[in-house]
C-alpha cells in the first residue's frame, strides 16, 4: 500500500512537519510520498517543510539504524510527475495570472459570474499574481 501526504498551502506544510517528526520517532509508514500544493511556489512554510525533509533524510542516512530500531524507518520521497521527475510543489496556477483569467470569467454563464462577484471584489478578480 502506498501512503501519500498532500500538503495544501502553508497550513498543510505545517501539518506535514508534524508528520515528519512522527516518522522520525518511528510512527510513520514504510514509504511516504509528499506533494505540496500551493499557488505560491515560494511559500515560506513550504520551504521550511522541505528543509525539515532534507534534514530527516540526512539523519536517516547518517545514523543507518537498519532494523535495530523503528526510528527513521520511513522512506520519505517526493511524488513524481508524468516525466518521472520529482514534483516538489504543484500549483494549479501557471500562465493564468488573475482569478478572472483562471475562471475564464467572461465565458461563464451569468449565474456563475454572479457567484464570482459575490465571493470576490472586482479588484480581487483582476489582481495579477506574482
Amino acid at each position: 500500500m502506498s501512503y501519500y501526504c498532500i500538503a495544501i498551502g502553508g497550513t498543510g506544510a505545517r501539518c506535514l512537519e508534524s508528520l515528519v517528526h512522527l516518522c522520525a520517532m518511528g510512527f510513520g509508514p514504510p514509504t511516504l510520498y509528499i506533494l505540496f500544493v500551493d499557488p505560491d511556489e515560494a511559500h515560506a512554510n513550504i520551504d521550511r517543510a522541505k528543509i525539515l525533509i532534507d534534514q530527516y533524510k540526512t539523519c536517516k542516512e547518517s545514523l543507518k539504524f537498519k532494523d535495530s530500531t523503528q526510528l527513521f524507518k520511513t522512506n520519505i520521497t517526493y511524488s513524481y510527475d508524468e516525466n518521472n521527475k520529482p514534483l516538489y510543489t504543484w500549483t494549479p496556477v501557471k500562465e493564468d495570472k488573475s482569478l478572472c483569467k483562471y475562471f475564464n470569467y467572461y465565458s461563464l454563464p451569468k449565474e456563475s459570474q454572479d457567484l464570482c462577484n459575490l465571493l470576490y471584489t472586482e479588484d480581487e478578480l483582476n489582481m495579477e499574481w506574482d
